[in-house]
């Protein structure tokens, strides 16, 4: 092949029998088949390619075929009916994709199509209706938050194998076209094999499109579950919609949240209206990952961070607003939240949240308290902080020998950031030095013995 222009690679010459012939001793045995990186192909080469390809199948092994934006004429030689993984960024006029996917749907059980910036039409909307049912042995399906209207979400409810739903999500209420409608229904039986659940509610009251009786519909088998809310609803309607999710969801495992609470709720500068949101979480007993997005700063007190520390003893990596910048008086955990965090989560590898290290902390670090990972990594956005050495030395007598500490922001150009930020890089530099010092002290002591 040789390059056209600028429309990518075609043939050098006319194709023969025999280069069909020699090219089907390779792809006889190929099992995955990936139109996403390296050159282009001209769309000239896929015609001359379905013009005079030969009748038999010209990929008899493929199970794994990942595109990004595919030529129309790929579907008659690629897909077959023993393809079971499916993947597809994105697709347009003049391909019906949902109706050229169908022949192989039974051999399907991992199915993404689209990303988030998808818009659904109406004909694409019903060729996804009609597709589901015959999806009969899918386990893995991942659509573009648009695509999941109430009518998609209740046909895949029924889908007897499918374990992982999963949405591209947008954070745009605008991608949704207005004749849909977007409730997420849990039936008794629905959903009966479900293990990974993802959903976005992009209105400004989520509870009203949330229906789970908990008393009669629960997920023990949901283990992963994530949550975008671009409504800009407030903290009172979040807590309510959590109280929901948390009792349908009780063996959550991994938790993602996606939040918009705007600047303007003056709930999020309140620590009571604050955690009085994320209070609901605390029955998720079995929680190790924890992660909450917003955009803006939440207010929180040491108090709240010991009531998450004693409610989730299995608790790995808790994230809670990384990257953001915190100003003074935006929250008011203390470095002594650390110590929570330590006494009651012994698995604790990863720690992100903002800390006012300019208050002076309540607790003193102890010789008996320590995080037990010894690989433990924490991670503080920007925020006030007071004297360096000091809260070195604090961070740094929490920390394993091993452990390190490190500060997390975009650089916004912010001029009013750049003092918080070279006491924060220069505390982390100070950590790191005190950690080397333990480490180099631990390594001596086993020598000796």
């Amino acid at each position: 092949m040789e390059s056209f222009g600028d429309s990518g690679l075609t043939f050098a010459r006319p194709l023969e029998q025999s280069d069909w012939i020699r090219f089907f001793k390779y792809s006889k045995l190929v099992k995955r088949f990936s139109l996403i990186n390296g050159q282009p192909i001209a769309p000239e080469t896929f015609y001359v390619i379905n013009a005079t390809r030969p009748a038999w199948d010209l990929f008899p092994a493929l199970k794994y075929l990942t595109s990004r934006r595919p030529p129309p004429l790929i579907y008659d030689w690629i897909l077959h009916r023993d393809l079971q993984h499916f993947d597809v960024e994105t697709w347009g006029p003049p391909v019906r994709l949902l109706q050229s996917i169908r022949s192989m749907a039974p051999s399907l059980k991992k199915l993404a199509l689209g990303d988030e910036t998808m818009k659904l039409d109406p004909l694409t909307h019903s060729e996804l209706m009609v597709l589901i049912p015959e999806l009969t042995s899918l386990t893995h399906i991942t659509l573009p938050s648009s695509f999941l209207t109430s009518d998609i979400f209740e046909g895949l409810s029924r889908a007897p194998k499918l374990q992982s739903l999963r949405v591209a999500m947008s954070g745009d209420p605008s991608i949704r076209d207005a004749v849909h409608g977007y409730d997420f229904r849990f039936s008794p039986h629905a959903f009966s094999s479900l293990e990974r659940l993802s959903m976005e509610d992009c209105s400004i009251d989520p509870t009203k499109h949330l229906f789970l009786d908990t008393e009669t519909t629960k997920y023990p088998k949901v283990d992963h579950l994530e949550i975008g809310l671009c409504g800009h609803s407030g903290p009172t309607c979040l807590g309510k919609y959590f109280d929901t999710l948390s009792r349908g969801f009780f063996a959550v495992e991994d938790l993602i949240i996606n939040a918009s609470i705007s600047v303007d709720d003056n709930g999020i500068s309140d620590p009571l209206v604050a955690f009085s949101m994320i209070q609901p979480l605390l029955s998720l007993s079995r929680i190790q990952h924890f992660h909450f997005k917003n955009e803006f700063p939440i207010a929180l007190r040491d108090s709240h961070i010991e009531q998450m520390a004693r409610s989730w003893p299995e608790l790995d990596a808790f994230v809670f607003l990384s990257k953001i910048a915190h100003s003074q008086g935006q929250t008011q955990v203390t470095l002594s939240s650390l110590i929570s965090w330590a006494k009651y989560c012994p698995r604790l590898s990863w720690l992100s949240y903002a800390i006012d290290a300019s208050l002076d902390p309540p607790l003193p670090p102890t010789d008996d308290i320590v995080f037990s990972n010894p690989h433990f990594y924490l991670d503080i956005p920007i925020s006030p902080i007071g004297d360096t050495r000091e809260v070195s030395l604090y961070i740094a007598d929490l920390l394993p020998p091993l452990g390190r500490a490190d500060v997390d922001f975009d650089r916004s150009g912010d001029p009013t950031l750049e003092p918080w930020e070279e006491r924060w890089t220069e505390t982390t530099a100070l950590v790191d030095g005190i950690q080397k010092v333990k480490a180099r002290a631990l390594r001596r002591a086993l020598i000796t013995k």
